[in-house]
């Protein structure tokens, strides 16, 4: 039984190069910066999203080379990137990141596992040279040791929209896992439209199954858009595959495969049960 040992804090590269590889198909001016994800500074004039967003800013820190932000959940060290820019007839959107990391009261960076990092989503419109932002998500928890994971945006229907793409992951005490979320723009928010499950393992605690502890599970999901022409936002292909053994028995192996449709009245994929190979599976 071969279970998955490359779960520790990191997520399932898998799904999201699946999922992402779709930004782009037929559609390559969709997808111009998306491979760049350019950290904008200030000394970068190519962008002027800082300016667009000082006001959330209280200071820049040179020490760890970031702005600071004050919300209602803490203090954060934060820097802004582009991960993706769309042509539009009159300019074009340009998709935005802000990412950041919590800071303790003497200003250095919060690293420990159990910390977050924060992430916020904006859709910026740049028309004859001005921009404005048309669209931001709340805030989002999302990584651990005080980093928040990097984004990515992937072409999510036959308009050429271009959604945005978070990971998550961690492992805690020898159980590791991963998820991958789906963020959409619906008017003047940045909303998550789908949470799936990528990835377990739980070897870390259980042992090999030479001298196996406890009941060992693997699984590892891919995700992939369904390029149909007729669809606003594409149909998701969900495939998993699972490995357990119990104590003392034989590995059973089990593959399920699923295809979730968006539910335009809800704004959101409807999931039905591509969760459920992981149920009640905590890490």
């Amino acid at each position: 039984m071969k279970i998955n040992k490359t779960l520790i804090a990191v997520l399932s590269f898998t799904a999201l190069t699946m999922l992402a590889c779709s930004k782009s198909g037929d559609n390559k001016e969709a997808s111009t910066a998306a491979s760049q994800n350019e950290t904008l500074t200030r000394t970068n004039p190519k962008w002027q999203v800082h300016e667009l967003l000082k006001s959330r800013y209280k200071k820049f820190n040179d020490r760890s080379s970031c702005w600071i932000r004050v919300s209602s959940s803490g203090k954060y060290c934060v820097n802004l990137h582009v991960v993706a820019t769309k042509p539009t007839n009159t300019g074009r959107l340009i998709y935005v990141t802000e990412s950041g990391s919590p800071m303790e009261n003497d200003g250095t960076l919060s690293q420990f596992h159990v910390a977050s990092g924060i992430m916020t989503l904006f859709v910026v419109e740049e028309v004859n040279g001005k921009l404005q932002v048309i669209a931001s998500s709340d805030e989002i928890a999302n990584g651990a040791y005080g980093t928040p994971n990097d984004a990515d945006t992937y072409r999510a229907g036959n308009d050429g929209q271009l959604g945005f793409i978070l990971t998550n992951g961690d492992m805690h005490q020898g159980y590791a896992g991963s998820t991958l979320s789906l963020f959409l723009q619906n008017g003047k928010k940045i909303v998550e439209v789908a949470t799936l499950n990528t990835s377990y393992g739980n070897e870390g605690a259980c042992g090999d199954p030479k001298d196996q502890l406890c009941d060992l599970n693997s699984i590892d999901t891919k995700v992939e858009a369904i390029n149909d022409s007729g669809k606003k936002f594409f149909d998701l292909k969900v495939q998993t595959k699972k490995e357990s053994k119990e104590m003392g028995k034989a590995a059973v192996k089990t593959e399920k495969s699923a295809t979730i449709k968006f539910d335009e009245a809800k704004f959101a994929y409807d999931i039905g049960d591509a969760n459920k190979p992981y149920a009640g599976l905590e890490y």
